[in-house]
């Protein structure tokens, strides 16, 4: 016959189960709030949520009596339980709730800073680029390569645009597989 202190502590021990694991159910909540899957998602997590649970309760239970299923483990784990909802479920998921919305600051701030130092060259790149357009440069260096490479009496004088600056880049560009663009003033 088991001792009446071993009964209370088990009784104690599957009291405290019960808040374990509706602190446990807190978190899936947040997690499930925050997440908001469908269908298959939120029977996937169900089933992770009771795989996680299920084991700690029994190492739980096996801690406190030793794995014996009396009536009084199952009202300790009910009272755990209905304790834990009624005094303290709602000051852990604002808790919760609170700490995801901080976590989730810091995870965009630090995306932001990362893109930002990522960003850099590029940047560079980009204000030496227009430094060079704005100064013309972009625009005399391929009129003066076209001149060299038109024949004489096939000079880009009556080509349609007034501005080569405007078309610099993409007549200049290698398609994927190596060769030039062709253009009608091309033709040798």
């Amino acid at each position: 016959m088991i001792s009446l202190v071993s009964q209370m502590l088990a009784f104690a021990v599957m009291v405290a189960t019960g808040f374990m694991v509706g602190c446990m159910f807190d978190i899936y909540r947040v997690i499930r709030t925050l997440t908001r899957p469908r269908a298959k998602g939120t029977f996937i997590m169900d089933l992770c949520f009771w795989l996680w649970v299920t084991p700690a309760v029994f190492f739980m239970l096996l801690m406190g009596n030793w794995g014996e299923l009396r009536l009084y483990v199952f009202l300790g784990a009910a009272m755990g339980l209905f304790a834990y909802f009624q005094l303290v479920s709602a000051k852990v998921l604002w808790a919760l709730l609170a700490f995801a919305r901080w976590l989730g600051g810091l995870l965009v701030r630090t995306t932001q800073v990362a893109a930002l130092i990522a960003s850099m060259p590029l940047q560079v790149v980009r204000r030496f680029c227009l430094a060079w357009r704005r100064q013309g440069l972009w625009a005399q260096q391929w009129a003066k390569r076209r001149r060299r490479e038109a024949p004489i009496g096939k000079r880009a004088s009556w080509f349609p645009v007034k501005r080569p600056s405007d078309l610099a880049a993409f007549m200049h560009a290698k398609l994927p597989w190596g060769k030039a663009w062709p253009w009608p003033f091309d033709r040798r």
